[in-house]
């Protein structure tokens, strides 16, 4: 085992995928922002335009982070209630799903014609929203490009026993929601953790249960970007992030003791779809070159349903965070 040669690997490949997201988001806010601006203006009257609001806007610009941060500073200047913000803080949690169903499929293949186009047409354009559009293209090349790199890395881990050993204890819930929230929290994106829990899924690494302990855990560690762009912040704006660390650890608690029939529903969902029948999905590593990408839908359709179906209404919410 070529260590060195993996870890250059993994490390270079996570940076360019988080530079791809970092690209992907800029390009995005300066596509839409203004537009995003005055959208979440209107649609924050009540919880589920406020719902709707959240997970349009962050499906479109692809960061949670950039919710948060619109939502802090609306509530700093008097353009947001709390109430107002828990809708909009949950639908975000739905949108942010998006990255997440995009990496999944099968298009790392595509990764070097998108760096290519975008690349290329960014250097020609002369408009600036043409150099934007030409930006996001690039962006996702580098995001599928980052994913190819490490799923080349890792691939010698196929027959390592000791990470063997240790991607089997991530099948304990508290082991893998554990190792999930500590490495979001270090890099400070639930999106690369979903990368990585992909690539290591295509590499026939990570059961379906592993893979959904370890997403519930980068729910719980994204938390902590809402707590610090809070910082400094009225005490409203502290509340709704708050909010945020509230809602995500509830939603934990609840699914927690109920992953396995998450995983029995999430694959009998997936079956038109991808294909995923029975334990096919389980234990991908005896049939990569189909079920592993199968297993890889189906662990990002755990998440999804766990923002969409952990959704409580916002009066409980508001009503605690005054009393604090």
């Amino acid at each position: 085992m070529n260590w060195v040669s993996l870890g250059v690997g993994v490390a270079g490949g996570l940076l360019l995928f988080l530079y791809g997201l970092y690209v992907l988001t800029e390009a995005l806010k300066h596509a839409a922002g203004s537009a995003m601006k005055r959208i979440l203006r209107r649609l924050t009257s009540n919880k589920f335009k406020g719902a709707f609001a959240g997970a349009f806007i962050t499906s479109v610009i692809q960061s949670w982070s950039v919710t948060t941060v619109l939502v802090v500073g609306f509530i700093s200047a008097g353009l947001m209630s709390l109430t107002e913000s828990v809708g909009v803080i949950m639908g975000a949690n739905i949108g942010t799903t998006i990255t997440a169903q995009i990496i999944a499929f099968k298009v790392t293949k595509a990764a070097m014609v998108l760096i290519a186009v975008g690349g290329l047409s960014f250097v020609f354009a002369k408009k600036e929203s043409w150099k934007n559009y030409s930006l996001i293209v690039l962006a996702l090349g580098l995001i599928f490009f980052g994913m190819t790199v490490m799923s080349d890395a890792t691939a010698p881990l196929r027959s390592y026993d000791p990470f063997i050993d240790f991607m089997q204890r991530m099948e304990t819930p508290l082991s893998g929601i554990l190792a999930g929230a500590i490495f979001t929290a270090v890099v400070q994106s639930s999106s690369a953790t979903t990368g990585i829990i992909i690539v290591l899924a295509t590499q026939g690494l990570v059961t379906l249960e592993a893979g959904i302990a370890l997403a519930f855990g980068a729910n719980i560690g994204t938390c902590v970007t809402a707590m610090l762009a809070a910082i400094g912040k009225p005490t409203e704006a502290v509340r709704a992030a708050f909010v945020h660390v509230l809602f995500n650890v509830a939603g934990v608690l609840i699914w927690i003791a109920f992953i396995d029939q998450l995983v029995d529903f999430v694959q009998w969902m997936s079956v038109d779809v991808s294909g995923c029948e029975g334990d096919r999905c389980r234990n991908g590593g005896r049939n990569r070159a189909q079920a592993d990408c199968q297993r890889s839908y189906c662990i990002q359709s755990g998440k999804y349903i766990h923002f969409n179906m952990v959704c409580p209404p916002n009066r409980p919410f508001g009503h605690l965070l005054r009393q604090g």
